[in-house]
């Protein structure tokens, strides 16, 4: 299990744990409520205008393990998330309404920023997408709550387009949202990507694995590779199949999705000895 699970879930990922979906209990404590907020009011925005800043700073890459590791601590005290496939963002977006904590569906900050797109892909808890109502001039704008089933159908309809789940907290580990995005848009991933800041987005807890005897290459233009964010695929031309490196593989799922042939499975990170403790 990841660090966060070990000290958070109770024997389960920390963001299935249910006391961790319940955001209205979380908000009686003050200073959660202060950090949710702030992030609800300026934060898309602010979070956008922020990364981009860090990751346009080239000369200063790759950061020193130090400076990491800061930049891990704010995240982990503020905003971060994990990647998580489908069935994981199906499970979380079931829990909260146990706890009479509803769905909101706001647009998504990254697309609108290098996209000038306005998809609605992303879901936050209440009272966080509440906070949203009052922010002004930000660009996750809040639509509407939906029902459990319209935000795990939202989720559906974005593995097919190929867009990947993150889970998102504020501060750890109390979950305030799942976010449906890509490359070149998502800033999260681009964060992890460019500038190395793991608790922008965690791997998930699982990596993909093809199966040769299933994988027909798909007539040299494999899907699979194509479909991946993390450049974590490699085609053999000789064999006609493809690989999955484990240690640049985030477990998102989504070439998963993209397989006609279901060669592609997704199996426990913890099982899978050179990516165990690669998060």
């Amino acid at each position: 299990m990841c660090q966060y699970c070990v000290a958070h879930g109770m024997g389960t990922r920390w963001y299935l744990n249910p006391k961790n979906l319940n955001l209205k209990k979380a908000w009686e404590d003050a200073d959660i409520r202060s950090i949710s907020e702030a992030i609800a009011l300026g934060g898309p925005k602010l979070l956008v205008e922020t990364i981009a800043t860090v990751n346009a700073l080239v000369d200063e890459l790759p950061y020193s393990e130090q400076n990491l590791e800061v930049l891990n601590k704010m995240s982990e005290q503020s905003n971060g998330g994990q990647i998580v496939p489908l069935e994981d963002a199906i499970n979380i977006l079931s829990i909260p309404q146990k706890f009479d904590v509803k769905i909101g569906l706001t647009y998504c900050a990254c697309r609108k920023q290098w996209g000038g797109q306005d998809k609605l892909s992303c879901m936050h808890l209440e009272p966080y997408c509440d906070a949203l109502k009052k922010s002004q001039g930000t660009l996750s704008k809040y639509d509407r709550y939906i029902t459990p089933d319209e935000a795990i159908e939202i989720c559906r309809e974005s593995t097919r387009e190929g867009l990947v789940q993150w889970v998102q907290w504020g501060p750890m580990p109390h979950v305030i949202g799942v976010c449906n995005c890509e490359l070149p848009y998502c800033v999260v991933i681009k964060s992890r990507l460019l500038s190395g800041v793991r608790n922008g987005a965690i791997k998930s807890h699982y990596v993909a694995q093809i199966d040769p005897k299933k994988c027909d290459g798909c007539g040299g233009s494999p899907q699979c590779l194509l479909a991946c964010n993390f450049g974590a695929i490699r085609f053999s031309r000789l064999e006609q199949y493809s690989v999955v490196d484990p240690t640049v593989c985030f477990g998102c799922g989504v070439c998963r999705d993209k397989c006609e042939n279901k060669a592609i499975g997704l199996i426990d990170r913890e099982n899978v000895a050179v990516a165990k403790d690669l998060w």
